[in-house]
């Protein structure tokens, strides 16, 4: 939460609760968004991926121009077990490169807890959603990713953070995360009013 949020008497999680990452819904309002209106598949190479995560060693490795795609995902067995895979995993990338491949590259940004806790907060409720199983490894999932683009998804921390949510948890972090982008939008739309009757007096 931003400064002036931080009045509303809503109290911080301790840290490392799974439900910890509620604290920063606000940097992860916009970048969700951005991930929803995902609607297909983009293609990337994999020069393209080595360029934007080791553009040090971009002169040193060779590749072959074989594309890295989520399409792949559709040939897996994991279709299976899940409707539009491709498209879950298009978007958990569009996440991934805001919340760990550009701050792992940054100098005046780290990656965080939370965000590896909404990351795994986000892919169990999708996988949960789309599940055309009784059950699911979230595990599972990522270790596809991986073996579909070892490059992207090489960040060690997540892949020990990754786990299933019991049921009961999740509901409750989605009902909450429903509350806390309702109280947001209460809080804007106050400080508008605030803002407009301070400008008309």
């Amino acid at each position: 939460m931003t400064g002036d949020q931080n009045t509303w008497p809503c109290p911080k999680w301790p840290n490392n609760n799974m439900y910890a990452f509620l604290d920063n819904i606000d940097e992860y309002e916009p970048i969700l968004e951005n991930a929803e209106k995902i609607t297909a598949v983009k293609e990337i190479s994999i020069d393209d991926i080595i360029s934007e995560k080791y553009p040090i060693l971009e002169d040193y490795l060779c590749t072959d121009d074989k594309a890295v795609s989520c399409e792949t995902l559709l040939n897996d067995a994991i279709s299976f077990q899940f409707l539009s895979p491709h498209i879950i995993c298009e978007k958990f990338k569009s996440m991934y490169r805001s919340l760990i491949t550009i701050k792992e590259t940054s100098t005046i940004i780290n990656v965080k807890e939370n965000d590896y806790l909404f990351l795994n907060y986000w892919l169990n409720d999708k996988l949960s959603t789309n599940s055309l199983k009784s059950s699911f490894s979230v595990k599972g999932f990522y270790e596809k990713l991986q073996e579909m683009d070892k490059i992207y998804f090489s960040n060690k921390s997540l892949e020990e953070k990754l786990n299933n949510i019991e049921s009961y948890h999740l509901e409750n972090m989605k009902i909450l995360f429903d509350l806390y982008k309702i109280k947001d939008k209460i809080y804007s739309i106050i400080s508008e009013g605030k803002l407009t009757d301070k400008n008309s007096s």
